[in-house]
């Protein structure tokens, strides 16, 4: 078909010739006579955008997987009868349990309240190191926070009647 606007001598020279040598519109010539010349900047090009495709594809996939849990995680600290185990906890493992259900969802901008930075600040002064792994792991108040905290109680040098105050709270306890 595409022949046949050629002189019978240039069509007897052969496709090779003809897509070499004469000047045709694409989609006149056969699909197999087409060709690309690639610059080797070109290929990694090619390269570099394939691989960049199927990372995008794994992060879309991570990105569904971690909405599902987070979603399933919702729905589990909803339920009636994980609530009700949640109450049975001690009073320090129960803070703990719902500042972490209730902070999920903010990263930045958190405001603890002064028994979760209590609680925080008692962790961290049995073990900064432990702390410090933890809230990589946890939702927990900034070590900046906790000395602000720790900046709030007078302490001088000498016997501290607060402190004394306090043992006797807790001894009446």
């Amino acid at each position: 078909m595409w022949k046949s606007v050629l002189s019978e001598d240039i069509k007897n020279k052969g496709n090779s010739y003809i897509h070499g040598n004469v000047r045709l519109c694409g989609k006149h010539f056969e699909q197999k006579y087409h060709t690309r010349v690639l610059t080797s900047e070109k290929i990694n090009y090619i390269k570099e955008s394939s691989k960049l495709k199927v990372k995008l594809l794994k992060a879309q996939e991570k990105c569904k997987t971690l909405a599902q849990r987070l979603r399933k995680a919702e729905n589990f600290s909803k339920n009636s009868s994980f609530i009700k185990a949640i109450e049975k906890l001690p009073d320090p493992a129960l803070l703990f349990t719902k500042m972490q259900l209730q902070y999920m969802k903010k990263p930045r901008g958190r405001r603890f309240f002064i028994e979760e930075k209590i609680l925080a600040l008692t962790i961290y002064k049995q073990s900064q190191k432990a702390y410090n792994l933890m809230r990589k792991l946890f939702v927990l108040p900034s070590k900046r926070s906790l000395q602000k905290i720790l900046n709030l109680i007078p302490l001088k040098p000498g016997i501290n009647e607060f402190v004394f105050e306090n043992l006797k709270k807790t001894v009446a306890k």
